[in-house]
């Protein structure tokens, strides 16, 4: 019976520090030492963060959420490290790609890199007259790895294609496998531009959630000026409730805040957040249903928050192809890419229905109309890829092609893109030559070599 208890201590201490301010959510921040305290009643929590460089805030929330989303979704690797690129993080960030955020993201890394944390949780012993402490130290990244170019002013950029090595702590690697890190609403995080505003989007929720019941709450209330300590927001009380009354009231517009409601005075003003309808949380029946097929829970929750209209359906289609078509040894990430890219699988949607649902017996299908109906369907498909704004063109080529083991850089699939090379037909071929047990390299270098006129 003990490690029920101390999972759920595990649990809380990670809601804990999400909620200590980690990253601050403030746009210009210089320190590079920062002490949160809350004292209520007998009981302390305190964190204590230091760093060579300045510490993280801003939009480094947004890297923070995109890296340990790529690391679960390559199914935690057990050396707590992943290879990425610039332009997986950015667009995982939901954060255009950009020549100023490739010049801002090697800062941004090496922040969360150099930041430790000191967290402190004691209580006081009246009879003692002394605090007692629970001391943990904690850091998010040990090792960081990547490629720059510089030029004559010394200023840096990260090429977008160029490979990023991050490897966790063993701590917070762990704590990302056991879903204690927060999934964010893709959605909601893209209508927010502000990163002030998406940080506190992202300390909001870090409350949201009761972590022994697991039910999502109503409404949370701050004593102000513990509320400025843990965001970061330093400077006097009037122009940091400024600052604070711009990113709510972003946050209102786009309904995750119903209302903010100011009470007291002085040193005891309280501010309470009222969640709107568009703070959602996972349907737990369809995270239950992805663990049990093998995701990890951070993933599951991920697909259930963001797609739940695709999930039964995909973890069917997954099933049958496991089942009818070939063995497929990692069937987490063939569900994963089902939900996350239904159009690649479009072709079999009417076997994903008949698993899902047994179809009424009808009348063999007209030859000549079934055909007609699979070049509408193709023609359907063609005019949704074409309609998606370049940047999701490149985005969404260079994950299918490198899903199915061919080589296409970010950059190659932005000079295909841009270059007007028919880049549907290119990912239909891969898929069509994965399924022959074709050559795939061969269909995507002849495209390349066209595009240069070779």
């Amino acid at each position: 019976m003990a490690r029920p208890a101390k999972e759920t201590l595990e649990r809380r201490d990670e809601y804990n520090r999400a909620q200590m301010g980690m990253i601050a959510a403030c746009k210009d921040w210089d320190r590079q030492e920062h002490r949160v305290l809350i004292v209520q009643g007998d009981r302390k929590r305190e964190m204590i963060a230091k760093s060579g460089e300045i510490l993280p805030y801003g939009q480094d929330s947004d890297i923070m959420i995109a890296i340990t989303t790529l690391f679960a979704e390559a199914g935690c690797p057990e050396n707590n490290t992943i290879l990425t690129s610039a332009y997986a993080i950015l667009a995982r960030a939901k954060l255009p790609a950009n020549g100023q955020l490739y010049r801002k993201l090697p800062t941004s890394l090496k922040r969360l890199r150099a930041a430790v944390y000191t967290f402190k949780q004691g209580y006081w012993s009246a009879a003692r007259q002394r605090w007692t402490n629970d001391v943990d130290d904690f850091q998010f990244i040990v090792r960081l790895r990547f490629r720059d170019t510089e030029d004559f002013s010394g200023e840096a950029e990260i090429e977008a294609d160029a490979p990023i090595l991050i490897e966790f702590s063993t701590q917070f690697a762990e704590q990302i496998r056991k879903g204690y890190v927060r999934t964010v609403d893709e959605k909601l995080l893209g209508q927010l531009k502000q990163p002030t505003v998406r940080a506190l989007y992202h300390f909001l929720d870090s409350y949201a959630v009761d972590p022994e019941s697991g039910q999502r709450l109503l409404s949370l209330n701050f004593r102000l000026t513990d509320l400025y300590a843990t965001l970061g927001l330093v400077g006097r009380s009037d122009s940091n409730f400024e600052r604070l009354r711009r990113m709510y009231r972003a946050l209102i517009e786009k309904k995750y805040l119903a209302d903010v409601v100011l009470q007291g005075s002085g040193e005891a003003l309280a501010v309470t957040f009222v969640f709107g309808t568009n703070a959602r949380e996972a349907d737990p029946t369809l995270v239950e249903a992805l663990t049990t097929e093998g995701l990890v829970i951070g993933v599951a929750r991920n697909l259930a928050l963001n797609h739940p209209e695709r999930v039964l359906s995909g973890i069917a289609y997954a099933r049958w192809y496991h089942t009818e078509v070939k063995i497929v040894k990692n069937k987490p990430a063939l569900i994963h890419d089902v939900i996350t890219n239904p159009e690649k699988y479009a072709r079999e949607a009417k076997t994903l229905v008949a698993v899902v649902t047994p179809p009424p017996a009808v009348p063999l299908p007209d030859p000549e109309l079934e055909l007609l109906e699979a070049e509408q369907e193709l023609r359907r498909e063609r005019e949704t890829w074409f309609a998606r704004p370049a940047s999701e063109q490149v985005d969404l080529l260079h994950r299918k092609l490198t899903l199915f083991g061919a080589k296409l850089t970010p950059t190659q699939a932005e000079a295909l893109v841009q270059g007007g090379a028919d880049t549907f037909e290119l990912q239909r071929q891969v898929i069509l030559a994965t399924a022959r047990h074709e050559e795939r390299q061969h269909v995507v270098d002849a495209a390349l070599r066209q595009l240069q006129g070779v």
